[in-house]
C-alpha cells in the first residue's frame, strides 16, 4: 500500500508523510531526495531538519 499512500500524500501536500514513507518504509533515499528537490525552500528545509541524519 505504500504506492497508494505516496500518491495521496503528494496529492494533498503532506510532504512530511511522503518523505517518511520513502525513507522509513521503502528505504528509498534517492526518491526522497528527488521529492525534496521539488518542494519550496521552507518545506525542503524542514525535511532536512527532520531526516538530515538518516
Amino acid at each position: 500500500y505504500f504506492e497508494e499512500a505516496l500518491a495521496l500524500s503528494a496529492k494533498y501536500h503532506r510532504h512530511d508523510k511522503h518523505i517518511k514513507i520513502q525513507i522509513e518504509n521503502k528505504k528509498d533515499y534517492n526518491e526522497a531526495l528527488d521529492y525534496i528537490q521539488t518542494l519550496k525552500f521552507d518545506d525542503a528545509l524542514q525535511a532536512f531538519r527532520n531526516y538530515g541524519k538518516t
